[in-house]
């Protein structure tokens, strides 16, 4: 290493679709400001895109909260947040 730091090849693996997020991010607010870095931040990021789906088949709000409580979106939910490493939380009986 150059810099003289050692890193595992599975670290730094695993690290390079955070890093391509994170300059991409910078390289986009850098050239068309914060709004643009948001709205490509927002197009990668599954929770967003989950609440965009739902959100464009309510008609109401009371519909979007059905639609929000129901299986397939508490299904989807929980493998967004598997996705993002984080473990469901079992429902209270």
């Amino acid at each position: 290493t150059g810099a003289g730091v050692e890193v595992e090849r599975s670290l730094y693996d695993g690290g390079a679709r955070w890093v391509a997020r994170e300059l991409g991010y910078e390289i986009t607010q850098s050239k068309w400001g914060e709004q643009s870095a948001r709205q490509r931040t927002n197009s990668d990021d599954p929770q967003v895109q989950l609440a965009a789906d739902l959100l464009s088949r309510a008609t109401t709000p009371e519909s979007l909260f059905t639609l929000a409580g129901s299986q397939e979106a508490q299904e989807d939910a929980v493998d967004v947040g598997r996705s993002a490493g984080v473990q469901p939380t079992p429902a209270p009986r």
